[in-house]
């Protein structure tokens, strides 16, 4: 089924489609957090949805590969002006997908790898990437739906047809995710990502596992050991030295028998 403007409305809490501006949903865009970047600021939500994406971007400006058929999703929230700490956004918004996949019955072997990839038995299903403008945050998220087996991506990916053997409905999936969106970025908003720390290490795939990460400027292994209050990764790399990494990719995991 085709991206219907009126089906995702419908799924909307009140409250929700109250504030937000408009939906839009093209058959084909470059990027769907471009656009919404271009867009003039004003005070309630936006939303851009596409059919199939020609130059999708995940985190890096890596490409990230959008065939028809599957979630390329992007919202532009204005940033209040006594808060424009958006550390930890990524996780928040991690943990709002988990919870919109566990109404499809998604919930066994799904987790997250710090900051943005959503995982089911190692495979990514899902991406996020989040940018800022002086009075916006746009949060572009990737939902591997229904990929054909052709597509080249340069990692162990899997969709929601391989895993629950349905062809689901890409309306319900986005108009639940807006709503929990919604719900998680008000909470953020008032509490900050310590509210969602426990939530976090329930999902977190990487704790306890001996982890390589490359950030800007410098290469750190060690034990990973969960996140802060303000969503920073923590590595052990000895017994008395933990560092608190805000950016990076991970690189490696080695699982350590326990």
């Amino acid at each position: 089924m085709g991206l219907q403007k009126e089906t995702i409305e419908a799924l909307l809490d009140k409250n929700v489609r109250s504030q937000i501006q408009e939906i839009k949903i093209l058959k084909t865009i470059d990027s769907t957090n471009a656009y919404l970047l271009k867009q003039a600021h004003v005070d309630k939500a936006s939303v851009c949805i596409a059919e199939q994406q020609t130059a999708g971007r995940g985190q890096f400006n890596r490409t990230w590969a959008s065939p028809a058929n599957n979630i390329y999703f992007s919202m532009r929230w204005p940033l209040k002006e006594a808060y424009q700490n958006i550390m930890g956004l990524s996780l928040v918004v991690a943990i709002a997908i988990i919870k919109t996949l566990a109404y499809f019955d998604v919930t066994e072997h799904i987790g997250i790898k710090w900051p943005n990839d959503i995982m089911w038995q190692q495979r990514k299903l899902a991406g996020i990437l989040v940018e800022t403008t002086k009075t916006d945050v746009i949060i572009g998220i990737g939902i591997n739906v229904q990929l054909p087996k052709t597509v080249s991506i340069d990692q162990p990916w899997i969709d929601l047809f391989e895993i629950t053997d349905q062809s689901l409905d890409r309306n319900q999936i986005i108009g639940k995710l807006i709503n929990q969106l919604f719900d998680s970025l008000n909470l953020f908003y008032q509490e900050g990502a310590v509210a969602f720390q426990d939530e976090w290490n329930q999902f977190d795939i990487l704790k306890e596992q001996f982890v390589t990460m490359h950030s800007p400027n410098r290469l750190i292994s060690g034990i990973a050991k969960g996140i802060n209050k303000n969503g920073q990764l923590l590595i052990k790399t000895a017994p008395d030295m933990e560092h608190t990494i805000t950016s990076g990719e991970i690189t490696s995991v080695l699982e350590i028998e326990t």
